[in-house]
């Protein structure tokens, strides 16, 4: 209750006296605001990649550390791959060596191709001096029967008399035919278009046979008369082909072949660099092997015909090596000529 206050009394004031009252500087936080998580204590262990965490990128990170492992592991992993790569380099299995299995039918195919026998002969060349200094006509007069006689012949010794070097042909002759006989062939003319060409002091002349197959025949002047170049007509080599093949002589050996270039390179001749490969087809195109001639050499020049794709008549002397285990490759010795036709020159 309000008292009325007595003389000499002072009154209790009616307002309170103005006070200043000092605020925090920092604000009352939001009570709304969500709870943050709970700060770590700043001595608290923690992995490295979170001690980065809420700082600015790359704060924190030890960059030259994060460098070495990089370098180190870069190269570790360098040479692990490198040896994976020179393991699996060094054992990848080398290419089977097959033994070679020649194409019955290859020699077939080289044989349908047009192959002068009497490669070097050349209708434009100069008769040679001698017997056959003689017109074209007059020639042909002459060897017209010589070669009826011989395509007609049924026996070595009907042959004999008609061929050059009949003593050392003999022998040669009777290896081919044991029995002494011969299957003739027959005669129906000289072959049409085609005129007499020359070389070294011989004469070929085409003819054609009772089944009108163009043969080339050989012709040269011997005892008597001119004579037929038998071993040219018959291909002869030193040894029949099939026992050249199982043989296997280390020694150079003659043979007439008709030669095409292959790339085939297996066992002793493997390496593309250093040798080249020839396909040899026997005369009566029943045996195939592989020759072998150093790239470059003067016999690699010499094997090469004009067209690349092309086969060519050739007579070579060709050896095995020592231990050889296929049949069908053989080092080439010698280019003895172009051609089946030996000359005096050649020989």
């Amino acid at each position: 209750m309000l008292r009325i206050p007595e003389e000499g009394e002072v009154g209790a004031p009616l307002m309170a006296p103005i006070q200043k009252i000092a605020f925090s500087s920092t604000p009352e936080p939001n009570r709304k605001q969500k709870r943050g998580k709970r700060k770590r204590k700043k001595d608290s262990v923690t992995p490295d990649w979170e001690s980065g965490k809420g700082k600015k990128d790359g704060e924190g990170i030890d960059w030259k550390g994060v460098f070495k492992t990089t370098v180190v592991w870069g190269i570790s992993f360098g040479v692990i791959a490198g040896g994976v790569f020179f393991f699996l380099k060094t054992t990848e299995p080398a290419p089977e060596l097959v033994e070679i299995v020649v194409d019955p039918d290859a020699g077939k195919a080289i044989l349908e191709t047009p192959v002068s026998l009497t490669a070097g002969f050349d209708e434009e060349e100069l008769v040679p001096t001698g017997l056959l200094k003689r017109s074209e006509a007059e020639l042909l007069n002459l060897v017209e029967p010589l070669a009826q006689k011989f395509l007609e012949a049924e026996t070595v010794e009907e042959i004999l008399p008609l061929v050059r070097n009949p003593y050392d042909v003999a022998q040669k002759m009777r290896r081919l035919h044991p029995d002494g006989t011969i299957t003739p062939l027959g005669f129906s003319g000289v072959s049409p278009l085609e005129g007499v060409a020359y070389k070294d002091g011989y004469a070929a002349v085409s003819f054609l046979t009772a089944d009108q197959e163009k043969k080339p025949m050989v012709f040269c002047e011997g005892e008597g008369g001119l004579k037929i170049d038998w071993e040219s007509w018959a291909g002869w080599s030193e040894l029949p082909w099939d026992e050249l093949m199982e043989s296997k002589p280390t020694k150079p050996v003659l043979v007439r072949v008709i030669s095409k270039p292959v790339p085939y390179y297996n066992f002793g001749f493997s390496d593309e660099d250093e040798w080249v490969s020839y396909r040899l087809l026997s005369p009566d195109g029943e045996h195939t092997l592989y020759g072998y001639a150093k790239r470059g050499s003067l016999i690699d020049e010499q094997l090469r015909p004009a067209d690349p794709n092309g086969a060519m008549a050739v007579t070579l002397r060709i050896s095995f090596r020592e231990g050889a285990t296929s049949a069908s490759q053989a080092e080439i010795d010698e280019f003895v000529t172009d051609g089946w036709v030996i000359s005096a020159d050649s020989n």
